[in-house]
């Protein structure tokens, strides 16, 4: 009875959704997409059984089924345990203990993995929907470089699909962003969206604390540069580095690690610590990587290399990895087709400081994090909006192709 009422509630809400939600899209790319991203969601589960023998994912709904079934079923109970008590089996992972609280409630009213990876899936659609729109509302004609980055180029859906902490890490980035751009080009925002977003801005500081810290900073960088749009370079100039290093000093705020003196050992212990569990053929060789600004500033053009396109098609690496080598093909060939075109490629603030987004995210996260396998999984947190950067000229050229071929 369970899988007939949560087949008939979701069918509601797709059609909401399509209804009410979709805006003056075709039905065909929302319902696309949506079935891409609820596929992808149940594909994570079929993968982890049959690749990992179980993994995260599914611990993650155990452990939030356990949690809710240790409160007895009593509401004060459930409140307590969410808001004062840690899960005593996750032990000291703050980040695990959040996302399997969060997901907890929806576990009370699931009946297994499958439908609630569903319930999830919709989440992460519903966020990509939204800031695909506020970015086709301002720009029109960005609408298949959008549909292409942000609702089907593989990795980055399946990734931010399902039951993973990637998932919601991702909608809440992708709702800031949308509601950050929302703000910088002058659209309206309803208050629902300003208390989403500050939501957002908490599960994404709990999930991806450095990924938070980053963000914020860009943010202000771009909201800065509308501010300032009618003053001198010098002005501009001196404003832009004061936030940064504003920015650099606040992050310490965000967590420990977080901390200037810090960091380097940080990174550096992370990466030790993925390079022990890893595979030699599956992982990223670094020049002398060591604890200190400047091995991390030496490696970091090549980390920011290796966080945007490896694993290459030739490097011998398991045959699952091949639907990502070939994606990092594409990504190539966008890239190396926006050089050919560079002179119409405009340094407005809004590609630059997404760039600087997407560099400093690439950068950091394959110096900490030099396993294939997992990097290809992180990745997904920055990969929809570089896509999209690279995708514009590409498919304007394509479209002008067309046009004058009729």
């Amino acid at each position: 009875m369970s899988y007939i009422f949560h087949s008939f509630f979701l069918g509601i809400i797709f059609y909401a959704l399509a209804h009410f939600y979709r805006g003056d899209h075709s039905k065909w790319i929302f319902y696309a997409g949506l079935l891409f991203s609820l596929v992808c969601g149940l594909l994570v589960g079929v993968s982890y059984q049959s690749y990992y023998q179980g993994g995260d994912t599914f611990l993650f709904y155990s452990y939030a089924r356990e949690f809710n079934n240790s409160t007895d079923g009593k509401l004060t109970s459930y409140l307590h345990a969410l808001f004062f008590k840690d899960i005593p089996i996750l032990g000291n992972e703050p980040r695990t203990q959040f996302f399997v609280k969060l997901i907890s409630p929806l576990v009370l009213f699931t009946p297994d993995y499958w439908i609630l990876s569903l319930y999830m899936s919709l989440l992460s659609f519903v966020a990509s929907w939204y800031f695909l729109t506020k970015v086709t509302t301002q720009f029109p004609d960005l609408r298949f470089p959008a549909y292409f980055a942000v609702l089907f180029f593989p990795s980055a859906i399946f990734w931010t699909s399902g039951i993973l902490k990637d998932n919601l890490a991702s909608v809440a980035a992708m709702f800031l962003i949308g509601s950050l751009l929302s703000f910088y080009w002058g659209q309206r925002l309803k208050a629902i969206e300003i208390i989403v977003a500050a939501l957002c801005l908490v599960i994404l500081i709990q999930l991806k604390f450095y990924a938070a810290g980053v963000l914020m900073v860009c943010g202000l960088l771009l909201l800065l540069s509308g501010f300032l749009s009618n003053h001198s370079l010098s002005v501009k100039l001196s404003a832009y580095l004061s936030v940064l290093i504003l920015g650099f000093f606040l992050m310490e705020y965000l967590h420990p690690w977080m901390r200037l003196e810090r960091l380097p050992l940080t990174i550096y212990e992370n990466h030790t610590l993925i390079l022990q569990r890893s595979s030699p053929n599956d992982v990223l060789t670094f020049m002398g990587l060591n604890p200190t600004y400047g091995s991390m500033m030496a490696n970091l053009p090549l980390a920011i290399v290796a966080g945007l396109f490896r694993p290459f098609i030739w490097e011998h690496l398991e045959w699952i990895s091949i639907g990502i080598r070939m994606e990092n093909v594409v990504l190539i060939i966008l890239v190396v087709l926006n050089l050919y075109k560079w002179r119409k490629i405009s340094p407005v603030p809004i590609v630059i400081t997404g760039l600087l987004l997407i560099f400093t995210l690439s950068g950091f996260i394959a110096l900490s994090t030099p396993n294939f396998g997992t990097l290809s999984r992180y990745k997904s947190l920055y990969l929809p909006y570089f896509v999209l950067l690279i995708s514009i000229i590409p498919f304007r050229y394509v479209l002008l192709q067309q046009q004058s071929n009729e």
